[in-house]
């Protein structure tokens, strides 16, 4: 018997939904000049004096006698609408969705891979000394954060209140593959700030910052900041280069070593350029040529006029200093690069 009931109750309401007989609910009137509540529920529902309950349904409405043309009306739950009526249905606001952006298409903080202030470069010339560490209030003989230290000028007076950059230069350096002359590997080693000049002429500074360990006797040179926050670049058609030298001097390179290249932006290397690590086979006889094999990927940080600082971001093997470079897209990049974390790029 029960299911006899819920049968004739899904007909009656099926009934009630073919019959032309909608409920309101979802549909909604745009108000037409001269329009009040009065002239919309004799409309739609044949009833004037159901204007109150209209009213009750829009309460922005000030005044049911004087509508604002454009508004919008929304009609009564419960009540039929007169037949042949055309209402119009409210429809569902769909969310506006923005496209996500690749994830190289923003900056990424590549301090997780190295610090950037103390990968140092590749410089045709030895750097300018502008002092030297010759005393210090510490005892130690590695000098940290905070130690006061005294600095004799050599050239241009230093001036109070002034970051300079510790530095140590390497021997000449010469190419990997030519054994051409190159010149000097400069490494950041720390950071110290000139606070005043004392009266014996010397200036008295403090460590401000340790990216090595440095002593009495290393010299400072005009400080320089760079940023962790790196903008991907693809690369130019056909960009090409060799890894030239490695901080330390290495032999073979791995995964977040520090590399040096020979071109910079003469060739269009710029932050952010992305390179494959070609591991170059030989041929045997005339036999068909080897596909190219990628061994790593390096990713420049920093870059000057003639030569660029980078770090090998991921090897699968040990890379030689001499190794081949080929530029690529982003779109290409290994997807774990798109785990650093993203930051605004100024």
């Amino acid at each position: 018997m029960k299911a006899v009931r819920v049968v004739g109750l899904v007909l009656i309401v099926w009934a009630f939904l073919i019959s032309g007989v909608a409920n309101a609910q979802g549909y909604y009137h745009i108000v037409q000049p001269g329009d009040t509540l009065w002239d919309i529920c004799e409309k739609y529902y044949g009833d004037p004096y159901l204007w109150p309950k209209l009213w009750e349904m829009n309460p922005f409405v000030t005044n049911p006698h004087l509508l604002k043309p454009g508004d919008k009306i929304r009609l009564m739950e419960g009540y039929p609408f007169k037949e042949g009526v055309a209402v119009k249905r409210e429809e569902a606001q769909k969310p506006e969705l923005t496209p996500k952006k690749p994830w190289w298409e923003h900056g990424l903080d590549v301090s997780g891979l190295t610090n950037v202030n103390s990968m140092g470069y590749l410089s045709g010339q030895k750097p300018t000394a502008l002092g030297k560490i010759i005393s210090t209030d510490s005892k130690r003989k590695i000098l940290a954060v905070g130690d006061i230290v005294y600095i004799q000028e050599m050239g241009a007076p230093l001036k109070a209140g002034t970051p300079y950059t510790v530095y140590e230069c390497s021997e000449l350096v010469n190419h990997p593959l030519s054994g051409e002359p190159l010149g000097y590997i400069v490494t950041p080693l720390g950071r110290i700030d000139v606070l005043e000049k004392t009266s014996g002429g010397l200036y008295k500074a403090k460590v401000a910052k340790n990216y090595e360990e440095f002593h009495v006797g290393d010299t400072i040179m005009t400080y320089r900041e760079v940023s962790p926050c790196v903008r991907p670049v693809d690369s130019p058609r056909g960009l090409e280069s060799r890894i030239v030298a490695v901080k330390g001097q290495r032999k073979i390179v791995g995964q977040f070593n520090v590399v040096y290249l020979g071109h910079g932006k003469d060739r269009g290397i710029l932050r952010g350029t992305l390179f494959r690590i070609i591991k170059e086979r030989s041929l045997v006889d005339s036999g068909p040529q080897l596909p190219e094999l990628t061994i790593g990927y390096v990713l420049i940080v920093d870059n000057f006029a003639e030569t660029s600082s980078g770090v090998v971001v991921m090897s699968t093997e040990g890379v030689p200093n001499g190794a081949l470079l080929r530029g690529m897209k982003w779109e290409e990049a290994p997807r774990y690069l798109g785990g650093l974390p993203a930051c605004s790029v100024e």
